[in-house]
């Protein structure tokens, strides 16, 4: 039955996306709610967030549509034909890279991905601090050329019938890989920016 309405809803997609480039996803856990969900992505074991609240995520086998900064599309966001998709997913794919140096905050950066996504998402004391960061920073600063938007099949109506997911395409959060000096530099100062703003407001 999984495979026959994998199949279907492969066909389906696939014809609605003609020539974008289309992944075979397998949800595997949700990281016990650290806010990592582990995927295979055509196979190979990814580690992704979840930037919306609703619709809830399939655990069947599925195809995806493959988005990119530079095809948005078929996303989620380009879909509705949001004006800001690019800016948007920028801070989502720097969330991303957040929560890859630090992976304690991979539950805030899904709470903060998907207030940004589809305007829902709990933003207590840590996801609104990383919700002010990253209205601030330049994405220009980061490396974002791999970051990957898993965007679900489709329903008559045109909606995503999955949650969408992001990533990166090399697995992501590796707990092996040391940060790079530089990210850690650009996330403390962000973190101290917020911190001098927020002593200026009570200051005040």
């Amino acid at each position: 039955m999984n495979f026959l309405r994998t199949l279907i809803f492969g066909m389906f997609f696939a014809g609605s996306a003609s020539g974008t480039t289309i992944a075979q996803m397998q949800w595997i856990s949700d990281g016990e709610g650290t806010g990592i969900f582990n995927f295979t992505v055509d196979g190979v074991l990814t580690r992704l967030l979840c930037d919306q609240f609703l619709p809830n995520a399939m655990t069947g086998p599925y195809m995806a549509n493959v988005g990119t900064l530079a095809e948005l599309g078929d996303t989620t966001l380009g879909l509705r034909g949001d004006s800001q998709a690019l800016q948007k997913y920028q801070q989502v794919a720097i969330l991303n890279l957040w929560a890859r140096i630090d992976p304690m905050l991979a539950l805030d950066a899904v709470w903060v991905s998907r207030r940004i996504v589809d305007g829902t998402g709990r933003l207590g004391p840590g996801a609104q601090t990383l919700f002010d960061l990253v209205m601030l920073v330049n994405p220009a600063d980061y490396n974002l050329t791999g970051f990957r938007i898993y965007t679900g099949p489709l329903d008559r109506d045109g909606n995503p019938i999955t949650q969408e997911l992001t990533g990166f395409n090399d697995g992501g959060f590796d707990l092996t890989v040391v940060p790079e000096p530089s990210a850690m530099l650009l996330f403390g100062s962000g973190l101290a920016m917020i911190a001098v703003a927020g002593q200026r407001r009570r200051s005040r």
